[in-house]
């Protein structure tokens, strides 16, 4: 008889565990950002006229899943992103077409490719507004978004 309410005690705490952990993870993924490829969040953009954050990573880049890791990845910084701009994510490897159409001009820039992370804000029809190049901290991204949302 103890052993079957031990059974049955350790399911039920494990089943408990299990629909909080459930919870924490849904609660969690609620505060993300919604990452749009570039033709659909333009299409977004324009629809919406919300202006756009364009962000260039690749696979390999460190300072990415920095920038990743401590910037975005933070529930208020998503949540102000989320709500005002239509994010889009861009492959820099993979999409040099849109690489080109943002790259630096200029001698250099017929050269080098785009470093990353670079970091965008256009307006709704993808006219460049202001350009973050490399990994910055929560606090100094924090105060570029302020400013900009002033400014938009």
């Amino acid at each position: 008889m103890i052993k079957k309410i031990a059974v049955v005690s350790l399911f039920l705490l494990l089943l408990s565990g299990s629909i909080f952990v459930s919870s924490v993870a849904e609660t969690a993924s609620n505060k993300s950002i919604n990452w749009y490829t570039y033709d659909e969040g333009m299409i977004l953009a324009k629809n919406q006229n919300k202006p756009v954050m364009i962000y260039f990573t690749t696979d390999w880049c460190p300072h990415c899943r920095n920038l990743e890791q401590n910037v975005f990845m933070d529930e208020r910084m998503a949540e102000k992103l989320a709500n005002n701009f239509i994010c889009i994510k861009v492959d820099a490897d993979k999409e040099k077409d849109i690489v080109d159409k943002y790259k630096k001009g200029g001698f250099l820039g017929s050269f080098m490719s785009m470093p990353v992370p670079t970091v965008i804000f256009a307006d709704s029809q993808g006219n460049e507004v202001y350009r973050i190049e490399g990994e910055r901290s929560i606090e100094d991204f924090n105060k570029i978004v302020d400013d900009l949302l002033n400014m938009l």
